[in-house]
Formats: C-alpha cells, sequence, structure tokens
C-alpha cells in the first residue's frame, strides 16, 4: 500500500503538466471547430442522441459519441442506448468497475490526498471504459439527515466539502475525462425534488449552498455543472424558477461571478421548457434517449424562426460543450490516456479509504480493537453483516467484481481456527428464539452486532428518488439492541448507514463504530478496524442528532414537498446545535482513535491581519498513547464582535490537517487564516465582506472539543467578489 499514493501523484503530475499545457489552446480549439459547423451541426451538440451520449459529427473533427457515465464512486455499468435499463447481465464483467465507498464515506477520511487518489482512480477507470465525463461530484448540503441522497454527497460543511470536492475534481481531470459537479443548487432533498420549490435568502445561498461548487470552478477548474431538478427562489433577487431554466444562477453566478467556461447539461430530465432553458444560460439537454425533446434541432429551430432565441445563443451553447471536448483531447491529434480498471492498486486504494472513513464513536471501556489471537468464537448479528450495497442506490450502484460483505470480512480475517457464527437481527417475538440467542451471546468471545439502513425506499433506506420518512433503524432493532447490550454489556455495534440515525440505546452502548456505504472492500476493512490492524482515524462530516425533532428543518417545521423555506438560514448542522446550545448526541468532526492525542497551546504569527495578509496558527500535536495513529486537527473562526453587523455562528470551520503521529511523537501543525475565512455575503453590496475588528481562531478535535484559542485583529475591512 505505502507504493500505491506515490505512483498516483506522479501519475497525476505528468497528466496535470499536459492537462495544463491543452488548456492553453483548448477555447481556440473549440472556437475553429465550431467556425467549420452548420447550424445543424451545433443543435445537433444541444441535446442527447442517446441516455448517455452526444452526437459525433466526424466532418468537423469529433469522430466518437461523447460518452457520459453516471456516477461519483464508481464508473457505472453499461446502459441500454435509449433507456435506463442495463445492457449487460450482472454476471457479464465486460462493464464492471471498482466500487469505491460513497461520497459520504471519503468525507469521513478528511483527507485531501485521498480524495485526490480517489478521483484519480476515477479518471483512469473512466478512460478504460472510453467514457469522456463522470457525473459527479454530487456536493449538496445536507440540510436535513431524512435526503435520500446523503450517502452520495459530502458533508453538511461547505468548508470542508470544498476542500476535498477540490481534490476529487483534479484527481479525475488529471487522466483525460471531465468531472460535473452536480446538482446545481439547493437539491437538499430527494422528495418531491422534480417540483419542490428551495426558498432561500441571499446569504444563505452564497454562503452555505454554493462555496462548493465554487470551489470546484474557481479552485479546481471543473469542466461541468449538472443542474437539480428543484425550483429555487430568492426573495427579493428572483422568483422560483427551475434551476435548468435560471439565470442568476447559470449565467449570473456561473459564467460572469465565477468565470466558469464549461458546459452547463440538465439533470436528466430536470429541463421544462425550451426558450426558457436557452435563456437561462443551460447548453445540454439529457434524459432517458427517448424522452429527450426540448433541445432538439426542431423546438430550437422554431424559436430562432420566431425570434425567441437567436443563432448567437446556439453558437454560445455549443461552443462551451466544444471548449469541454477539447479539453479532454478531442482536437489537438495527441492520444488520450488508455486508463486502467480494477487493477490490485485500485482494489487496495478502495480499502484504504474505507478504512479511513470508519468513525470510532464510543469506547468507553477500550472494548476495541478486539485481540484476534483472544477470541476463539464470535457471534455476529444483524442482515447489514451479510448485505451487498455496491449495486444499490441508483445513479451510486456499481457493479464490482466482488463485494466483501462484514461477515466475510471478519471471517476471513479471523481464519478457520476461530468460530464465527451469523445471526439475524431481530430474531422476533418468540421465546425460545430470544433463549437461544442469549445462550449464545453468553458463550461467544465477542458481539459484533450491525444495524443500519439499506438502499431502497422507506424507514432505514437510503436512496436517489425518496427520502427517508424518519431517522428510525429497522423495525425491532432498537429493542434487539437493547436486549443484546443487556446480555452482552461489551458487545460491539456498528451502525451502517450513510447519514444519522436515532439510537435510543447509545448511552447503554459503550462500544459504537459507523460505517457508511463503504464499497466492494468494505468488509476487509471493518475487520482490520476492528481487530486493531488499522488504527480508526475518520471524523464525523455531519451532526449525529439524538432525534429528529433536534435538527433545524424539523425543529422549524421547514420540509415538505411544496415550498421549503430556508428559514434556519446559515444556521445549518454544527451551526444550528451551537446557535441552540442543544447537545448532539455526536458533533461534527467527532471521531476516537486507539490511541490518545494532546494539544498544547496555540500561537499565532501575529495579533493582526491585514485585509491583504495571510495568519498561520500553530500548535503542538502529541500521540500520548501506545499505537501510531493520525489525528484530524479542526481550525475555526469565530466573530467576537458584541454587535456584529449581521448574526454570525458561534464558530465555523476553516481549515484541517491531517497528521500521523508514532507513539511518544510530537508535530507541529500549522494552518492558515485568510481575511476571506472571516468574510460574511453582503446582500447589499453582492460580495464578501469581513468587518475590522476582533476574531478568534479555535483549534479543536471536533466543533464541540475546542482545545484552545487564539485571539487576532482584521487592521482593516476586506471584501472579495463572488
Amino acid at each position: 500500500m505505502k507504493k500505491l499514493f506515490p505512483v498516483l501523484a506522479c501519475v497525476a503530475l505528468t497528466f496535470n503538466g499536459v492537462a495544463q499545457q491543452a488548456a492553453d489552446k483548448a477555447l481556440n480549439e473549440a472556437q475553429a471547430v465550431l467556425a467549420k459547423m452548420t447550424l445543424e451541426e451545433k443543435l445537433s451538440l444541444c441535446a442527447g442522441i442517446s441516455t448517455m451520449s452526444l452526437n459525433p459529427i466526424p466532418r468537423v473533427g469529433i469522430n466518437k459519441e461523447f460518452t457520459f457515465d453516471d456516477s461519483s464512486c464508481n464508473v457505472r455499468a453499461e446502459l441500454a442506448r435509449m433507456t435506463f435499463d442495463a445492457a449487460t447481465k450482472p454476471d457479464d464483467p465486460s462493464d464492471q468497475s471498482t466500487s469505491m465507498p460513497t461520497l459520504e464515506t471519503l468525507a469521513c477520511t478528511w483527507d485531501r490526498s485521498l480524495a485526490s487518489a480517489f478521483g484519480s482512480l476515477i479518471g483512469q477507470e473512466l478512460r478504460a471504459r472510453n467514457k469522456d465525463m463522470i457525473l459527479g461530484p454530487g456536493v449538496n448540503i445536507m440540510r436535513t439527515p431524512l435526503c435520500g441522497r446523503n450517502f452520495e454527497y459530502l458533508t453538511e460543511d461547505p468548508a470542508l466539502g470544498a476542500a476535498l470536492v477540490v481534490e476529487y475534481i483534479k484527481g479525475v481531470q488529471s487522466h483525460d475525462a471531465a468531472a460535473c459537479v452536480k446538482h446545481f443548487a439547493a437539491n437538499s432533498q430527494e422528495l418531491n425534488r422534480f417540483g419542490v420549490v428551495a426558498t432561500i435568502d441571499e446569504r444563505t445561498l452564497h454562503e452555505i449552498y454554493l462555496p462548493i461548487f465554487r470551489a470546484a470552478v474557481k479552485d479546481a477548474g471543473v469542466l461541468a455543472v449538472m443542474n437539480a431538478y428543484n425550483q429555487i427562489a430568492v426573495p427579493g433577487v428572483f422568483d422560483a424558477k427551475f434551476c435548468s431554466h435560471n439565470p442568476y444562477l447559470d449565467r449570473d453566478v456561473l459564467r460572469k461571478a465565477w468565470s466558469f467556461k464549461g458546459l452547463v447539461v440538465t439533470d436528466w430530465g430536470s429541463l421544462h421548457d425550451t426558450v426558457a432553458g436557452v435563456l437561462g444560460g443551460t447548453d445540454i439537454e439529457m434524459n432517458a434517449g427517448n424522452d429527450i425533446r426540448l433541445f432538439k434541432p426542431e423546438p430550437l429551430q422554431k424559436a430562432i424562426k420566431e425570434g425567441k432565441i437567436t443563432e448567437a445563443n446556439i453558437d454560445e451553447m455549443a461552443l462551451h460543450t466544444l471548449y469541454v471536448m477539447a479539453k479532454v483531447g478531442f482536437f489537438d491529434g495527441r492520444k488520450r490516456e488508455a486508463g486502467c480498471i480494477n487493477t490490485k492498486e485500485h482494489q487496495a486504494l478502495a480499502r484504504r479509504v474505507a478504512e479511513a472513513g470508519i468513525v470510532l464513536l464510543k469506547n468507553d471501556t477500550g472494548v476495541l480493537p478486539l485481540d484476534p489471537k483472544g477470541v476463539k468464537s464470535v457471534v455476529v448479528m444483524g442482515k447489514g453483516a451479510v448485505t451487498k450495497h455496491c449495486n444499490g442506490g441508483a445513479s451510486a450502484e456499481g457493479k464490482p467484481p466482488y463485494e466483501v460483505v462484514p461477515l466475510e470480512g471478519i471471517t476471513n480475517r479471523l481464519g478457520s481456527a476461530v468460530k464465527v457464527v451469523y445471526l439475524p437481527l431481530p430474531l422476533g417475538d418468540q421465546h425460545s428464539a430470544f433463549a437461544d440467542l442469549e445462550s449464545e451471546v453468553r458463550r461467544a468471545d465477542a458481539v459484533i452486532v450491525l444495524t443500519g439502513t439499506e438502499h431502497g425506499s422507506g424507514r432505514a433506506q437510503e436512496c436517489e428518488g425518496g427520502d427517508r420518512p424518519d431517522l428510525l433503524l429497522p423495525v425491532g432493532h432498537d429493542e434487539a439492541i437493547a436486549k443484546v447490550l443487556a446480555w452482552a454489556p461489551k458487545a460491539v455495534i456498528v451502525n451502517h448507514s450513510g447519514a444519522p440515525v436515532e439510537m435510543p440505546w447509545v448511552k447503554q452502548a459503550a462500544t459504537l463504530v459507523q460505517y457508511g456505504y463503504a464499497g466492494m472492500e468494505g468488509g476487509n476493512a471493518l475487520a482490520a478496524i476492528l481487530f486493531g490492524d488499522v488504527n480508526p482515524s475518520g471524523k464525523l462530516p455531519h451532526t449525529c442528532p439524538f432525534k429528529l425533532a433536534d435538527t433545524p428543518a424539523a425543529a422549524l417545521g421547514n420540509y415538505n414537498e411544496t415550498n421549503v423555506v430556508y428559514a434556519e438560514g446559515i444556521f445549518v448542522g454544527y451551526r444550528w446545535y451551537d446557535k441552540k446550545a442543544l447537545a448532539p448526541m455526536f458533533p461534527f468532526g467527532h471521531g476516537l482513535s486507539y490511541t490518545t492525542f494532546k494539544y498544547g497551546k496555540i500561537s499565532a504569527s501575529s495579533k493582526k491581519l491585514a485585509p491583504n495578509g495571510t495568519l498561520t496558527v500553530s500548535v503542538e500535536v502529541s500521540n500520548t498513547g501506545k499505537r501510531e495513529g493520525q489525528e484530524i486537527v479542526q481550525l475555526y473562526v469565530r466573530d467576537l464582535a458584541k454587535t456584529p453587523k449581521v448574526e454570525r455562528e458561534v464558530r465555523a470551520l476553516k481549515n484541517f490537517a491531517k497528521v500521523a503521529l508514532k507513539p511518544g511523537e510530537s508535530k507541529i501543525v500549522t494552518l492558515a487564516v485568510k481575511p476571506g475565512d472571516l468574510a460574511y455575503f453582503d446582500v447589499k453590496a453582492k460580495n464578501f465582506r469581513a468587518d475590522a475588528g476582533e476574531y478568534a481562531v479555535e483549534i479543536g478535535a471536533s466543533s464541540r472539543d475546542i482545545k484552545g484559542q487564539v485571539a487576532f485583529t482584521l487592521a482593516g475591512d476586506y471584501t472579495e467578489a463572488d
């Protein structure tokens, strides 16, 4: 494994160099191709020719269909040409790929280098399958834990999401392939996603829901943006509009403010009107091939003839697509990267991300790690131990050559000398069944209970197309877990989910592990954590509430299927809990280790920060335990003004670093703070602003485990265009 990351890094650097050279001429190439095209040829690029491809035009050098692939965590299996049906049989190996953990698990790693390697793997596998664009990463903010696609996305926090998405996109695009960040914007629920209106004030939109997209465009140079299904309204700025018809998002923000040059594509079926789509700034209509209709040549020609749009509009749309084609090497004559797929190195990376994304939530009595040499029998309970997940979740689904489930991973790790017994959960109400179970939790040397969610619709189900009705575990699980803990208080509870769940037995459980949708190597990764081969280092990218009623959307009654008013404003996730002084079950940024860390005194490079300067903050972190481990040092900022000009959060994450330490080792961790980290969106000036005055940097192991702070002064007002 140690050889993998330098190799990936070298590959990424090589292709980054080539990509940079190509970038200088991409626009010129695109313009030259556009000049050769007839109107009919330009029109043919405005809509898909199939469910996942654009029209080839060999006459002007577009010698193959430009092809999309629909996922963020793998190269999805082939679809039928004009529908969403599978094009191959489940056992056909021709379209298998490495199933990586989902992006929520990646976010649990808080690891920029892993995000880069993850994206690089996706780029290599795209090219191996002759694909041109991944329809990812998905980056929508976790406004409510009910959202069925939270497992596909990253986090509740824009700074954490931005840091990881930049590395992911750069990794993908270093391999002659494009990334497509989605869903733009405010697609934070699946409930009536095709029509619901998200009503958001302008400040909240720019501070919470746009920054990850902004970083994708301005810092990573993403080549494509996918519009969301929902409508969005910003009071005082624009009334409700579908995102694919929205000139504020797709022209004013994306093109003018952020200087985006790539293409804007609909989500599949998110376009509702030909003229509104063109004028709103959308370039390509996609849908199941047979359902593509509004950007076909006939309706576009009709709109031109009626004077509702112009040929210049079509030139603009086609140019954006040609630019992306040029960037990935369609026109310059060079041989594009061949790629590679399902290699041993890729499978090893899938396991490494899964290991780093597992979060140790509780280990009160030091039960973990389990000693593999000290156990002769292990009871593994719960359907989650044997259920495969990589082939579910709709657009996140994969087709891996294999998938290691937890029971298999545990059995693999322990070998034939250890008796591993599997029992379902719950067993039902029969007295004899529970008696047999109790007799088995008492004889075992270790008990591991897997609960959580599965892919699908309904209670304890996470999937595209629908939200969970509540945060409850499957029927009977809470009662069964409470009984198991009464019989076996040292039982290890593993929650397998991509978003928070309610755990009424949490105080009774001494040992608790969060295990997300972890990809094809997930079972091996979980076993490595449980039996101490790997020291857990993951931390939560979201807040876990005790109950749904604690979450802002539920507390304010602003979650429905018609018009969702984001009345909590900027107070999403941990910001809400801090504002309301609510105790979460587990806070944002929380995660334990098998070793212990000590933070020293925090120091700053200066007591003043100039409006054009940078402040560095340093802290010594020491490993005070007996095992090598990794700690994630988190930097939060807060406004100390007694009467700030706008309401501010108690604290906001702005930077972080992951540091590896051997037992007894200490390292100085240094993190930068810039004036932009102190800024809020000024709705009058339409830019970001930080007011001169007193601020503080807080260093913490989580949003609720602050180790210390240092105060400083911003020496003058700071402004920054969006």
